[in-house]
């Protein structure tokens, strides 16, 4: 009986080796992962708050790295534009180009000719920064963050 219970656990174990590879074959790829959160942002914005939000990404690999600010960036803004811009439309563009990739996230919100920097806004600045990346904000009319990543950076 001693030898059929190791016989039982091997057999378990290896059947979970094969489980565990599988796994990892169908785990999505961090552009897969970054898309679903984004449509399923624009889907809440429109549903729930009434605001049209476009999404335009570019065919394409972004490093995963890259990513993780992307998407960060993109939830602070559509929450600064939530509370404070008064918009009906926000877009969201990722341009995949050779050397660098760029990121807008704009809205026809209110602006403002004072903008205050929360700790939103910071945030967004030292990721970006973190990745030698430069980052562009105007809000004199309506509410527009550009972010330009350099590629073979990190």
């Amino acid at each position: 009986s001693k030898d059929m219970t190791q016989n039982v656990v091997e057999a378990l174990r290896s059947s979970m080796d094969d489980i565990r590879a599988m796994l990892r074959k169908e785990k999505p790829s961090k552009k897969q992962l970054a898309l679903l959160q984004l449509q399923q942002l624009c889907e809440e914005c429109e549903t729930s708050y009434g605001i049209k939000m476009d999404l335009s990404i570019d065919e394409g690999e972004v490093p995963s790295y890259l990513w993780d600010v992307i998407l960060d960036n993109s939830f602070e803004a559509v929450s600064n534009a939530l509370k404070y811009y008064k918009c009906s439309t926000i877009e969201i563009e990722v341009h995949i180009l050779p050397k660098f990739i760029q990121c807008w996230i704009r809205d026809d919100g209110i602006g403002c000719n004072m903008m205050n920097e929360g700790m939103g806004i910071q945030g967004m600045k030292q990721r970006v920064r973190k990745l030698k990346g430069i980052i562009n904000i105007k809000s004199e009319v309506g509410f527009e963050i550009q972010m330009i990543f350099p590629l073979n950076e990190r």
